[in-house]
């Protein structure tokens, strides 16, 4: 957020969850081909999905939530990482799961989710997630798939205004375009918004 806040100073009163390390380093791959190590993030758990956290546990931690819910597939990489940065906030966490085609990752992060002792509710199939979490008690937030919403962006937005800092250091070229692994668009939404708001053009951004 210290980054974001320098920027878009009216965003200072967000709630915000510190849990990464920032900023992520960047990397030359190969040719001009550069690489921003999201999976540096954090020593508990790594990757994208922390910029994400970091605006929703401040959300939930703001209205008084005592636990907050994560949606996704079995192998969710959401799912852990919102338990185990849940938790270390001091905040309960549970995990509404629903099918995906097996693999060994998908296999490897469901044990993960076991283990980890969490409450878990299993879904049918994912025509299933609207409704789920409806009935919980007051003081329980239900985040949805990937935690997709205007909330979570913001995190992404932030890597936008980090990725500008780092090129203004000399430490990268500038992007003629940033491409991304698919999911629930968050992230894309996020640097979209990020670099619209930093350079006033429309960034190619693709998964």
């Amino acid at each position: 957020m210290a980054g974001l806040a320098r920027w878009l100073p009216a965003l200072r009163t967000v709630p915000w969850a510190p849990l990464g390390t920032w900023p992520t380093p960047l990397e030359h791959a190969r040719g001009d081909v550069w690489a921003k190590r999201e999976g540096a993030s954090s020593p508990r758990y790594g990757g994208n999905k922390v910029r994400t956290l970091e605006a929703w546990l401040g959300h939930a931690q703001a209205i008084g939530a005592r636990r907050i819910w994560a949606i996704g597939a079995y192998g969710s990489n959401h799912a852990i990482a919102t338990v185990v940065h849940a938790r270390a906030l001091g905040l309960d966490a549970g995990v509404i799961l629903f099918p995906q085609p097996p693999s060994k990752w998908a296999a490897e992060n469901a044990g993960a989710l076991i283990a980890s002792g969490c409450e878990l509710v299993r879904l049918r199939s994912v025509i299933g997630v609207p409704f789920a979490g409806l009935a919980k008690a007051r003081r329980e937030l239900v985040m949805p798939p990937g935690g997709a919403t205007p909330i979570g962006t913001l995190g992404a937005m932030s890597a936008a205004f980090e990725l500008a800092e780092q090129i203004e250091a000399g430490l990268a070229p500038p992007p003629v375009r940033i491409v991304l692994a698919v999911g629930s668009t968050c992230t894309t939404a996020g640097l979209l918004a990020g670099l619209q708001l930093g350079t006033g053009e429309v960034a190619d951004v693709g998964a």
